[in-house]
């Protein structure tokens, strides 16, 4: 699902969704989660996913867009876990070791990850309830400190709005990583294509949701209550 506008982050945005992961974990052939990304193309990409599916080992391709993936980290067990990411294309990923492919990196240190009355650490990648049909899912982004800060309420109750333990991670964009994407916005903004389209100083970053299956299902859904950006 993708946003038909572009989204400024010269500005603060917000985003509220409840989400169903679905009732199955790795145990029980369930995947594989939920990504929120924001984007440029070519794709230089940061987000956050809710992944349902535990990837033990990597799994390398020989061919450029191949079906490859990093290992899931090992700090989030064998089940349902939620992270910050980012893409990445100087990983190798290949198994000869010299096809370089746009890789789904999972920084492992984070500004600070909260759980209910813990303290803050800097750890990323953390345990989930292995299902979570209702669960409630904030994004905000603040502009002058490049800042993504993710809450997540696990095991809520949507129609009445009742909220289960918070979730908080709290991640700033490294700074190399918020250059190349604002390069690429810089790129389209000013190409031939969209000649006119764009204000001077905008940085148009596109917004998509992501859910997937393969060979283990899960039933996946997101319901948008409050989408706030400036376009």
């Amino acid at each position: 699902m993708t946003l038909k506008d572009k989204i400024d982050p010269n500005h603060d945005f917000s985003l509220t969704t409840w989400t169903n992961l679905g009732d199955k974990n790795t145990q029980n052939w369930g995947g594989d989660g939920i990504g929120f990304a924001f984007h440029t193309f070519p794709l230089d990409a940061v987000g956050f996913k809710l992944d349902t599916f535990h990837n033990p080992r990597a799994k390398m391709s020989d061919k450029p867009g191949g079906d490859s993936y990093p290992a899931d980290p090992k700090n989030s067990g064998t089940g349902s876990y939620g992270a910050m990411v980012y893409t990445d294309y100087n990983t190798e990923l290949s198994s000869d070791g010299t096809t370089k492919q746009w890789n789904l990196e999972v920084p492992e240190n984070i500004n600070s990850f909260t759980n209910g009355t813990d303290p803050a650490t800097t750890q990323n990648a953390e345990v989930l309830p292995d299902t979570v049909t209702d669960g409630k899912f904030i994004i905000n982004y603040k502009a002058a400190t490049h800042q993504l800060v993710v809450t997540y309420y696990p095991d809520s109750d949507m129609d009445t709005d009742t909220l289960g333990d918070a979730y908080v991670w709290n991640w700033t964009i490294p700074d190399d990583q918020y250059q190349k994407m604002v390069a690429a916005a810089v790129a389209e903004r000013d190409s031939a294509t969209n000649k006119g389209k764009y204000t001077a100083d905008s940085l148009p970053i596109s917004m998509a949701i992501f859910a997937s299956t393969g060979w283990a299902k899960n039933l996946q859904q997101v319901k948008i209550t409050d989408f706030d950006y400036t376009s």
